[in-house]
């Protein structure tokens, strides 16, 4: 089903290009892959000597937004570590002055219509903290994320497993990803929103650390920081008519193609 997609996608594709439509359709075979060539070397034809085809296939899978990225460019300029870091005492959040990151519908929309459909969806907060200079404290690696630091997503906490954390002691690099349990009949659930998102990483208070693990006293840098949306997976069903399939749900451009035809230059 979903090569049949992706060929009917490239078919589209060609039409809006062309103004025709180059068929892959084999018809004993359905759509091959020798199809597809054929209909890309029949498109190839019609272009004059001084054209050629350029084709861009993006890729299946999920959407991230790195908040890293996202504070990067927000703060361009203001100051010159711009490098997010858990500060001791503060922690960090995504509210900087007035401001949040703004996500568009395409996530609520491609997690809710694949839920519908009965697929897993499993969005998450994928974590890497550099401890490459940091003192560890008496316990695991792995739990130091969890033991440390408390996450809130729009105000709701998420709920973090040392399990699914990674340590490197030659890179120094703790890694993993924070789940984010999914059910949109369940508003008290943390979710991701249209619009802006309130990422919040506060300390643990010292009250609540174990008695004989000291509090943090130096920020802690961090590698990287990203919502995920977890796998997207091609829509079976039109559940409403107003909604379109993932590879059109801005999704970051979910198994999308672009032809485009330039001029040679010498």
């Amino acid at each position: 089903v979903r090569h049949d997609n992706n060929v009917d996608k490239m078919e589209g594709a060609f039409l809006d290009m062309f103004g025709q439509c180059y068929s892959s359709a084999d018809p004993a075979n359905g759509t091959t892959k020798e199809a597809l060539g054929n209909m890309l070397n029949a498109a190839c034809n019609d272009l004059d000597g001084t054209e050629e085809l350029v084709l861009y296939v993006d890729d299946h899978g999920d959407t991230e937004f790195d908040f890293d990225e996202w504070f990067d460019w927000f703060i361009d300029g203001l100051w010159d570590n711009d490098q997010i870091t858990l500060d001791a005492s503060l922690g960090w959040s995504s509210l900087i002055g007035a401001e949040m990151p703004i996500l568009h519908d395409g996530w609520q929309n491609g997690l809710e219509m694949n839920y519908l459909q009965g697929d897993v969806v499993s969005p998450g907060l994928s974590v890497a903290l550099d401890l490459r200079d940091y003192e560890l404290p008496p316990i695991t690696p792995e739990s130091f994320f969890d033991v440390y630091f408390e996450t809130f997503l729009n105000a709701e906490p998420l709920l973090v497993d040392p399990s699914m954390f990674v340590y490197d002691p030659a890179t120094g690099s703790l890694a993993g990803v924070i789940p984010i349990p999914y059910d949109p009949a369940n508003p008290f659930l943390p979710q991701i929103l249209t619009g802006p998102n309130l990422l919040s990483i506060m300390p643990t208070p010292p009250s609540q650390l174990p008695p004989q693990l000291p509090p943090l006293t130096a920020p802690v840098p961090v590698a990287n920081l990203e919502l995920t949306s977890g796998p997207i997976n091609d829509l079976d069903h039109w559940w409403y008519s107003g909604i379109p399939e993932p590879g059109t749900l801005g999704l970051l451009g979910l198994a999308g193609i672009l032809p485009l035809v330039r001029r040679r230059t010498r």
